[in-house]
């Protein structure tokens, strides 16, 4: 097999599988931009707020915008309420028409874990069950991915 190949996500044909993972403080639309021009077949934006797109937040907003040769992204969110979470996922649908939608279950900062998102969702299955089914059912044909770390920490792995 090819070390660089085509890559299907749910209905999203990409044509290789060179991404660009989602960095905190990194990935906006500018750096997305320059990674494209440089091979990236698929990127993805820095984690969003679902409160803060939720409460209207121009600032969280823009973390969204694609790039103008970018052809295919994801927007990735992050929350621990999956009322928010699903209606974070309308929002991002609705202003941009993203090809993917991420949910963040990886982020280890001590700030997203007291809000009982990012990898905090690890240690409980059955409310990021919820929560990805609530943003799955909002999303409709949108495919919908889950950055995951493999477990809480070394003692606690979650996959194998």
């Amino acid at each position: 097999m090819a070390l660089y190949h085509p890559v299907k996500i749910g209905n999203v044909e990409l044509k290789g599988n060179l991404f660009l993972a989602p960095v905190a403080g990194y990935s906006d639309s500018a750096f997305r931009s320059v990674c494209v021009e440089n091979g990236a077949c698929f990127t993805y934006t820095e984690m969003v707020s679902a409160e803060a797109l939720v409460r209207k937040n121009l600032k969280t907003e823009t973390l969204m915008a694609r790039a103008f040769n970018e052809k295919a992204y994801a927007v990735q969110i992050f929350g621990g309420e999956e009322q928010v979470m699903a209606e974070a996922a309308r929002i991002v649908l609705e202003k941009t028409h993203c090809e993917v939608i991420d949910i963040n279950c990886g982020c280890p900062v001590p700030k997203i874990i007291k809000s009982g998102a990012g990898s905090e969702l690890t240690r409980d299955p059955e409310k990021l069950y919820r929560i990805a089914k609530a943003v799955v059912d909002t999303a409709g044909p949108t495919p919908v991915t889950v950055k995951i770390r493999s477990g809480w920490d070394s003692q606690h792995i979650t996959w194998k």
